[in-house]
């Protein structure tokens, strides 16, 4: 269909009735100990704060993280949800040092190992997870030339982006998080909708040639009309029944298969996993490293 935006690495990627569900079953990690926080004080690295090295404290850092970081989300829906507040810089702040701790699993594979070995069990296979498919991306990606400049957009609200999941899923069979998997792996909800630099558009990067078959005459740059079109195009191309050999059709390439089942599965099967990847953020490989687009410390949330 078309090929993932080069230059950017998408990866490490509600309403009452939860988040988007819909496909194969995942263990939930069991809750960890951590220490105590104040309820309503939970605290992270600042945005400019680097992942630790030390296999050791990274081990420890995912472990009180992954606690903090449910707390905050359900403060941050008790409060309301909604993005720009008080509590959803909380959580912006804990998904960001969430996405960085993946981050730096994914770029020193060496020590991964005895990471995940100082980790729970549930939690080492949700780990695990995550650096197998932020690593498949990242060897898709190649750096940028000069300094990056990419047009930066809000994310979409993300109680509509689970009614346009939910949506394609009733009318196409696709479901909803493997929709929401696509959408966070493409553009991270509508962070950057291109052009990628293969021409491709919009909140879940269209060619305008594919687009013309099945957009339906609808806007490529909308967010409804454009994840109910790659519902449409992934039901043509075979999904539900052989879902790898849709998401093949949409992105050529068995690491990107291998991705959105996997975040898929995540924000299928546990219920922050979708809360926390809206708050992932852009960052893009340049020649002397990778450079956060957006996010707290930015001016784009």
């Amino acid at each position: 269909m078309k090929g993932l935006v080069v230059a950017l690495l998408l990866v490490a990627t509600a309403c009452s009735s939860g988040p988007p569900n819909g496909v194969a079953a995942e263990p939930s990690p069991s809750p960890t100990p951590a220490p105590t926080e104040t309820p309503r004080a939970i605290n992270f690295p600042g945005p400019d704060r680097s992942a630790p090295y030390r296999p050791g404290v990274l081990a420890r850092e995912i472990r009180v993280t992954e606690h903090k970081l449910h707390r905050a989300i359900a403060l941050w829906q008790d409060a309301g949800g909604r993005r720009r507040s008080a509590e959803g810089h909380t959580v912006a702040l804990g998904a960001l040092w969430q996405q960085k701790l993946t981050r730096r699993l994914v770029a020193r594979s060496r020590i991964l190992d005895r990471v995940l070995g100082a980790l729970p069990a549930s939690l080492r296979h949700v780990v695990a997870a995550r650096v197998r498919a932020g690593a498949g991306l990242r060897a898709l990606t190649s750096p940028v030339t000069g300094h990056p400049d990419f047009r930066i957009t809000p994310p979409t609200p993300y109680r509509e982006l689970e009614r346009f999941y939910r949506a394609g899923d009733d009318r196409y069979a696709v479901p909803a998080a493997i929709l929401a998997s696509v959408n966070f792996v493409e553009t991270k909800f509508g962070r950057f909708m291109g052009p990628s630099s293969a021409g491709a558009k919009g909140p879940m990067q269209f060619m305008p040639s594919t687009w013309d078959s099945y957009g339906n005459g609808g806007d490529i740059w909308d967010p409804h009309d454009s994840i109910i079109a790659a519902a449409r195009y992934l039901h043509a191309m075979g999904a539900p029944g052989d879902m790898d050999r849709a998401l093949y059709a949409y992105n050529n390439s068995e690491a990107y298969v291998r991705a959105i089942l996997i975040y898929g599965r995540q924000i299928a099967n546990r219920p922050d996993a979708f809360y926390e990847f809206y708050f992932w953020q852009v960052f893009v490989r340049t020649k002397h490293g990778d450079v956060q687009l957006t996010g707290p410390g930015h001016d784009h949330l």
